[in-house]
């Protein structure tokens, strides 16, 4: 090959970034709220409104768990990496920043970069211990409460009894693995089925994975054992929602869904999946008529399974539509009304 030839296969084989959904990125989606999660977070300016320049990308891996979306994938090495952190078969997995000169089982440019649901997989699987020191002193100073976010969001999914026996934060060095708590304790508190069980819904060969698989499998995680309840986060339908269906269409993951119902045509049901939901809040900033909250709490054993809210509506028989505007007159929506008086307006003209 020539020189070019091979400047060109090298850049291409040493090429190691996140991967961006863009179908998936808020600012693609809508232009009302700009998103500036990723762009606010890189230290190396990769990106722009809906799309990423990577010759610039140093690999922080920040923006993975930054953007709200999580339209953001790890790159493949990376990501065979947290895999194979998260098959092992020891009882505790250490993790600690790659400026700490710690050695560690996970090593990350910085603490913030892994995504709350990680975390939370890994107690499926291990004990954890988080080397936590010198952050003050860092490049990356600012995201320290981008951190202990992850972490109390974490506390919020596994509940505070879990999050004690399975986190441990430390400035000491790290060390062989110390932790009291038994094997079989710590699942019989948290997750009542076997290691084996789960280790079967980890993927056996993985390059530059999708975005959400974190969440897909601790979802499934969960739902293999239904007597233990985990704090997903989701919006819940209001009194003023009126199956416009903004929301469905809004949803960077498709966590929500309009239904209309089998029998009764003018009755939808809304359905939202807490699985799915990676709150961000857009469903409820794109909603015009106060129709549904914020991400909330919500204590499920079966995150899979979607909460509902049913809405009767009148209906417009030109379209089929629920009629939204209260002036709309008779059984004709103001859009499909407009429409028809354009129609007359041009026969007469």
């Amino acid at each position: 090959m020539s020189l070019i030839q091979d400047y060109i296969a090298g850049k291409l084989l040493s090429m190691q970034h996140p991967v961006l959904d863009e179908r998936r990125c808020i600012d693609r989606i809508q232009n009302r709220f700009p998103c500036s999660g990723c762009r606010d977070i890189c230290p190396s300016g990769v990106f722009r409104r809906g799309s990423a320049d990577w010759d610039r990308c140093t690999g922080c891996l920040l923006c993975i768990s930054s953007c709200p979306a999580g339209c953001i994938s790890l790159p493949g090495t990376d990501l065979r990496q947290w895999l194979s952190v998260l098959k092992s078969r020891q009882q505790t997995v250490t993790i600690a920043c790659a400026f700490s000169r710690q050695k560690a089982d996970l090593l990350v440019s910085c603490l913030h970069a892994i995504p709350w649901e990680y975390l939370a997989l890994l107690t499926v699987f291990h004990h954890i211990t988080i080397f936590f020191e010198g952050c003050d002193l860092c490049n990356f100073q600012q995201d320290l409460p981008l951190f202990l976010h992850t972490l109390e969001r974490t506390k919020v999914f596994l509940g505070e009894d879990i999050y004690a026996e399975a986190v441990t934060l430390t400035d000491q060095p790290l060390a062989a693995d110390s932790h009291a708590i038994s094997r079989r304790g710590f699942f019989k508190l948290a997750f009542s089925k076997t290691t084996a069980a789960a280790y079967d819904l980890l993927p056996q060969k993985a390059d530059a994975g999708p975005a959400g698989l974190w969440r897909r499998l601790l979802a499934a995680a969960c739902e293999s054992d239904q007597e233990q309840t985990f704090g997903w986060m989701a919006p819940q339908f209001l009194e003023g929602c009126n199956a416009c269906g903004i929301c469905e269409k809004t949803c960077p993951v498709q966590a929500v869904y309009r239904v209309r119902d089998d029998d009764d045509p003018s009755v939808f049901h809304m359905a939202v999946f807490p699985a799915k939901c990676t709150e961000c809040g857009l469903c409820q900033k794109m909603c015009p008529y106060d129709g549904i909250t914020s991400p909330v709490l919500h204590k499920t054993a079966l995150p899979g399974r979607p909460l509902l809210h049913t809405v009767g509506c009148r209906i417009c028989q030109k379209c089929g539509e629920p009629i939204l505007s209260p002036d709309a007159a008779g059984d004709v929506c103001l859009k499909c009304a407009a429409s028809e008086d354009r129609s007359l307006s041009s026969f007469w003209s």
